[in-house]
Formats: structure tokens, sequence, C-alpha cells
């Protein structure tokens, strides 16, 4: 028999599919205790911040930042929300609109002006100025943001993070200020409007500016008690989901194709084995395959004894001789079983021969070839020998050593019988 080692292993997808769909409760299961301890550990974090304002409200402060930047520098095609769309556990939006008209002055009579162009670029350069360094750092003066233990050393960069402005429309800018502290949210929002309205006339671009809304206070207390955000625990929930599904998943994946167990009947042909007959998983589906097994028995030429061998305790399936025995009487064909107990090597021969006397086949059944070198002594009186296994469980070099063993005996390998299929 060539080397199996020398071979290389097929992998059926469709059975791969059904093997994962099968321990597809498991991973299930998996993915949502993931779901749960993510979701879990993401409002333990919220409460910490909630229960410990004070010591925690500078992370609150640092993740907005790193929120905001993130958002920024995303790609388009994978974009991330912005502070003021998705608050962080723990902080507040104070916002305020300004309507804007852009000066077109220099643009008249002039061919070839694209004024969407244009109204783009001083959108852009409108929200520059209103984070500007100059203004930044006198809100941080004016303001005494350093007299603030979680703002003590905040610079005009870190400020500027806080500070969100995009266009609804052509001319109609939001600004968002988003803090750990309602009142100091909305004072930064105050200061942050009221210095590109009083500046706005030096700007050539922008012809008018106006307040539609001021800042608004947002709800809360003067400390700024962070509230539980629920699309957050639900992201982190859906998150731990995929995470847990992806590990179950793979690990499954990964067992299916290192396994050395039988997992399709395909890996017969792995070892110059024939598959001789399965027996399903499923009861009901047994019968037709019993038959089939049988039909096989009466097609076997010069065959009278035969031994079945399993390859190890899991492949002995006493039922199924007892079901062949049943169909080969249905067609005309009687037979005897000899179980491992029934079996005495030294009256082995005159037992078969008074047996034949009565009967058309006697099958007989020892135990796993790897526990008893008796299976190797019993195969020399057989015509033929069938090796049973079980689907998922038998290792494939088991039967590898189980056809060698028989090989070494006079008898000749009918095939192999594999029990507990999935499917056929």
């Amino acid at each position: 028999m060539e080397n199996i080692c020398e071979k290389e292993r097929t992998i059926n997808i469709r059975d791969m599919f059904f093997y994962m769909l099968e321990k597809a409760v498991i991973i299930a299961l998996v993915s949502v205790i993931f779901m749960v301890i993510a979701a879990g550990l993401s409002y333990k974090n919220q409460k910490v911040v909630a229960s410990t304002p004070g010591s925690s409200s500078r992370a609150v402060i640092n993740t907005i930042i790193a929120q905001n930047k993130a958002a920024y520098y995303a790609p388009s095609t994978s974009p991330s929300p912005y502070s003021y769309a998705e608050l962080p556990g723990g902080a507040c939006n104070s916002t305020a609109r300004i309507y804007i008209d852009y000066n077109y002055d220099n643009a008249d009579g002039k061919e070839n002006i694209d004024f969407n162009m244009m109204t783009v670029r001083g959108q852009s350069d409108a929200a520059q100025l209103v984070i500007s360094d100059q203004s930044l750092q006198e809100i941080i003066d004016e303001l005494d943001l350093h007299s603030y233990n979680d703002m003590s050393d905040i610079t005009t960069d870190e400020l500027r993070w806080l500070i969100c402005c995009f266009f609804d429309g052509a001319g109609m800018m939001q600004v968002n200020v988003t803090d750990t502290d309602p009142q100091r949210a909305n004072r930064i929002a105050e200061s942050v409007v009221d210095k590109f309205i009083n500046n706005v006339d030096q700007y050539s671009f922008i012809d008018h500016a106006e307040v539609v809304d001021w800042p608004t206070l947002p709800k809360g207390n003067a400390m700024g008690t962070p509230q539980i955000n629920k699309k957050e625990i639900i992201k982190k929930g859906c998150i731990g989901f995929l995470a847990g599904f992806v590990l179950m998943a793979g690990l499954f994946f990964l067992f299916y194709i290192f396994s050395d167990s039988i997992r399709s009947l395909d890996d017969l042909e792995y070892i110059d084995s024939k598959c001789f007959g399965v027996v399903p998983k499923l009861r009901d589906k047994r019968l037709e395959e019993y038959k089939r097994i049988a039909y096989n028995i009466a097609l076997l030429k010069d065959t009278r004894v035969i031994t079945f061998v399993p390859t190890d305790y899991y492949s002995v399936d006493n039922e199924m001789i007892d079901q062949v025995v049943d169909e080969l009487k249905s067609i005309g064909k009687s037979a005897k079983t000899l179980s491992n107990e029934d079996i005495v090597i030294t009256e082995l021969k005159s037992t078969i021969s008074k047996e034949l006397e009565k009967t058309d086949y006697i099958l007989m059944i020892t135990n796993s070839i790897k526990e008893y070198a008796k299976a190797s002594i019993v195969a020399d009186y057989s015509d033929k020998v069938i090796i049973m296994s079980r689907f998922g469980r038998t290792k494939i070099t088991d039967i590898s050593v189980a056809i060698n063993e028989i090989e070494k005996t006079s008898s000749v390998i009918a095939g192999v019988i594999v029990c507990g299929v999935r499917r056929r």
C-alpha cells in the first residue's frame, strides 16, 4: 500500500460546510457569551466613569480627542463617527449654528469660475478660522481652562479636537463642543462663536455672518456626570459577538483541516481503500444502507465467510450486523453471526465447516484490531474482511494500520464500512 505521507489529502467543501453547520449551536453560544462579556465590560467602564467623574474626566477628554482624530483621518470607504454624532461615555455636546454669506464679488465677470468649488473652499477656510491657534489660546486664557484639574495642561491642539465644525447646506455652519462638563462646554462654545462673529469682518471671502442659534446648555450638573452610552454598549456587544464567532469558527475550521479522523468518504481514497457501505447517523436513514450492504455481500464472488474487523472501540456496531443479517434473509440468503465471545481459535475451523453446511454466510465480528491480535488470526479463516470505522472518530492512520495487518493474512479486504455518517 502506498505511503499515505506521500499523498495529498483533499478537502471536501460540502462536507466541511455541513461540519461547520453542525457546530453552529456551539459557535452561536460562544459568540453570545463574548457579546455579553464585551457589553458588560463596556457598561462597567462607563459606570466607573460615572462614579468617579473627577479622576476619570481627563480620560474621557482623551477619548473625545482620539475619536475625533480617528473620524477626521478615517478613509471615506470606512467612515468613523465624530463625537457629536456618537458621544463617548461621560461626554456632552454644546451646539451652535452660524449662517455665513460668502463674497463672490471678485468672481463677477470672470469666465470658467466654479462657484461650487469656491463655496467648498470658503467652508473649509471658515471652519479653520473657528479653531485657529490664536482664538483657541485666547479661549484657554480668558476662561482659565488650566484651572480645571482635567484641563490643567491642555494645549490649543488638544482643545481644537474638542471642537467639530460642519456645514448643513452651503452657508449653515454647525459648531459642536464636546466636553465632560456641560457648563464648561457651553462657555467654550459661546467663546468660539463670539470670537468668530467679532472677527468675521477681517475675512474678505465672507460677506456676512450671523448667529442663528447660540450654544445650547447640555443637560446635567456642573460636574458633568457622565451618562451611560447605550450605543457604545451595543457596539461593543456586536464586536464581542463577531470576535466570538470568528474565534470559534476559526478553531473548528482548523480542527477540521488538521484532524486525522475520517471527515468525508473521500478520505478512503486517500488511503487507497474503497467504501463497502455507510451507516447514516440518523436512524431513519439507515434501512436503505443496510440493504445496500447486504446486496454488496451477496455480490462478492467465492465468499461465504466474512470477518468484520473494527479499527477501534468506536467502530463496533453490532446493530448493523444484525440488520444486515435480516436484509440477507429478505433476499433469500441465510447468515450466521459469530461474535468475538463465540469465537474459539482452536475450534474455529471446525465451527466454520459445520455452520457452512447449514447457512449461506458466516459473519464473524472481532474486537478492535488495535486491542487484540485475535482479529488477524480470525481473518486468516475468512474469505473476505470488511473493516469497520466511525465517521469523525476513527483516525485515518488507524484504518491504514488495520489494512496493513489484514494484508499480512491470507484473506482479502472487501472494503471499509463507515458508521455514523452525517449524510450520504
